[in-house]
């Protein structure tokens, strides 16, 4: 009745498991709602995830959108 796999198998980071349940079909994109991040870090899920925000998020100062001069800079610096 054990699992003779439940300790061998890889330890995930967080952002790995996220990354593992944003790629799979039957997963629904959760909107962000970023108060201070304007969207630029990979808390935003959006931003994790590389689309843009959309009406549909409840973020603030929001600067992940196509065209952001400030989101072309963060991308080009290659910061989180």
């Amino acid at each position: 009745s054990r699992n003779a796999l439940a300790f061998s198998t890889k330890r995930l980071s967080r952002a790995e498991k996220r990354a593992e349940m944003l790629s799979t079909d039957d997963f629904t994109h959760k909107r962000c709602n970023c108060r201070k991040s304007r969207c630029l870090k990979k808390y935003c899920e959006c931003f994790f995830t590389k689309t843009f925000c959309s009406g549909a998020c409840s973020c603030l100062q929001c600067e992940n959108y196509e065209g952001s001069k400030m989101l072309m800079d963060t991308l080009e610096k290659g910061e989180e």
